[in-house]
């Protein structure tokens, strides 16, 4: 039997994220009348409960670029920095292929066996041209994606670089206070630009597909150096043989690169995510290590580092869109830029002008 919904309901259910399209379609459908109706507080109430659509609405506010919605995102994160809850914070990095979803689902049924509410934020890479992403994560953890104890967002990274999509630690926040423990980030690919997604976790997990010939030059060494825990994937099959060969060779070249003042190298591990097995030794290495960093004071103070972080990274994204937004400095950002374009004058030279102008207007402004 169809359900009939009444325009207020129609306007709570969609205005999040189709709210400039609704107010095209209808010019009586306000901005401030969807504001209204998504009501910070009670929101967070409905997610705060449980309620699965509200969670997923209240991330889409997260990722909105509208400034009205970016105003009350931000309202929102102030209120939940008062709430209770905290959780384990895991980034599962690895090159395309290393079966990144799979192993995921596989360590999330694990937990929820134990008792846990994992929760899954997915970033998928988007499309240079058109900012467009496939957002697959979520079919490919189809059977955790079921799960009423789990709860999977598949993000587009958009030009964020990091692995990490813009709005990734909002959303981590948020899923954190409304009850989901451990919070896994599945980053974008692995490189050099895994030190953000580094930056805002607890734990960094790399995960390594085994492969024939020298698979180690594949990773670069400042992310191995990053991680907490190795682990090789798909030690089943065909692979098992060697899946071992690569096990050993990581464990050698681990010795080898660790720098000693970093403290204890990283542990390595071998797990089938299609069996699956391993996961069991894998989450008790895990949960040893929250274990350790609780005790020791390291988690508390890497919390108080993704912080001052989280405020850098802020300061960073906002800083471009502060400075155009004065008449005078944008005028001069597109004459220069016209300048590059047409081949007057070089890049460096048209950027020392143009800094040379906003510090002019900076100190007017004092």
């Amino acid at each position: 039997m169809p359900v009939c919904l009444d325009k207020a309901q129609l306007l709570h259910y969609f205005a999040p994220k189709y709210g400039s399209i609704l107010a095209k379609i209808n010019p009586n459908i306000s901005r401030q009348t969807i504001n209204q109706i998504v009501d910070i507080q009670s929101l967070l109430k409905r997610v705060l409960e449980g309620d699965r659509f509200s969670l997923s609405q209240a991330i889409t506010l997260i990722e909105s670029s509208l400034a009205e919605d970016q105003r009350m995102a931000e309202e929102m994160v102030e209120h939940l920095r008062s709430l209770p809850g905290e959780s384990f914070r895991i980034a599962v990095s690895g090159s395309p292929g290393a079966g990144k979803s799979t192993f995921i689902e596989a360590i999330g049924f694990h937990t929820i066996s134990l008792g846990y509410k994992p929760a899954v934020l997915a970033i998928d890479p988007s499309s240079q041209s058109t900012g467009g992403s496939i957002l697959g994560d979520k079919m490919r953890m189809e059977k955790l994606s079921l799960s009423k104890e789990a709860f999977i967002r598949p993000s587009p990274a958009g030009d964020f670089t990091g692995g990490t999509a813009k709005k990734t630690r909002e959303s981590i926040l948020l899923l954190e206070k409304a009850g989901f423990n451990p919070i896994f980030i599945e980053t974008v690919g692995v490189g050099q630009t895994e030190t953000a997604v580094h930056n805002m976790t607890d734990l960094f997990l790399l995960l390594v597909a085994p492969a024939s010939g020298d698979d180690i030059q594949g990773i670069k060494k400042g992310i191995m150096e990053m991680a907490d825990i190795i682990v090789i994937n798909k030690m089943d099959g065909d692979m098992s043989a060697q899946a071992n060969i690569s096990l050993q060779h990581y464990a050698n070249a681990i010795q080898m690169m660790h720098r000693q003042e970093k403290g204890e190298a990283p542990k390595i591990f071998g797990v089938s995510s299609v069996i699956p097995s391993g996961m069991e030794q894998l989450w008790e290495q895990i949960d040893d290590f929250f274990i350790k960093a609780v005790a020791s004071g390291t988690f508390k103070n890497r919390r108080h580092l993704q912080e001052l972080d989280w405020f850098e990274a802020e300061v960073r994204q906002n800083l471009f869109s502060f400075i155009m937004s004065y008449p005078d400095i944008y005028k001069t950002f597109l004459i220069c830029k016209e300048s590059v374009l047409k081949n007057e004058r070089s890049a460096m030279n048209a950027a020392h002008i143009f800094f040379k102008k906003l510090g002019k207007n900076l100190l007017n402004e004092a």
